[in-house]
């Protein structure tokens, strides 16, 4: 859990929170400043930005991404690829664009316990789902949410 503290109030933010209303933001629609949002409003400040949020069940990631980008990429087309050392893990998503692939990269510190039940959970679904969203004048777009499997031999490396 977060304890924030943004224009003299205090707001207590933890990751399932943040996920159950951003489920109630529709596609298209922009993230209210105020509240629980604030908090993604002073964070993401540019695209390529990855927020890791760990649910009750399973994480979700934000990935912060420019539209044009976003309708560029084939999301129905995409590789993984590996690193892990005794200290990180590293996994990208590699989703075809127009031109080649767009990356994707996810880092995971083993030594960080929020990254390493991530890991687990990750590991166990052999998948990642994904809220995309876009900065558009300021404000931050709800995009589409999207899963992504992983192979189950990938998986086990991580």
């Amino acid at each position: 859990m977060m304890g924030l503290k943004m224009f003299g109030n205090d707001y207590t933010v933890n990751d399932s929170d943040i996920i159950k209303e951003l489920k109630k933001i529709k596609q298209g629609e922009p993230l209210p400043r105020e509240g629980i949002f604030s908090y993604l409003y002073e964070y993401v400040t540019y695209a390529g930005q990855t927020v890791v949020l760990q649910g009750k069940k399973s994480p979700l990631i934000l990935q912060v991404e420019h539209d044009d980008i976003l309708a560029d990429l084939s999301m129905d087309e995409y590789t993984w690829h590996l690193e892990s050392d005794d200290k990180l893990v590293s996994l990208t998503l590699l989703i075809k664009d127009s031109q080649a692939y767009h990356a994707l990269p996810f880092s995971f510190k083993k030594s960080d316990r929020k990254a390493e039940a991530t890991l687990r959970s990750i590991r166990s679904k052999k998948k990642i789902e994904i809220c995309f969203l876009s900065i558009l004048y300021g404000d931050i777009i709800r995009e589409e949410n999207l899963t992504f499997r992983i192979p189950g031999a990938l998986a086990s490396q991580m």
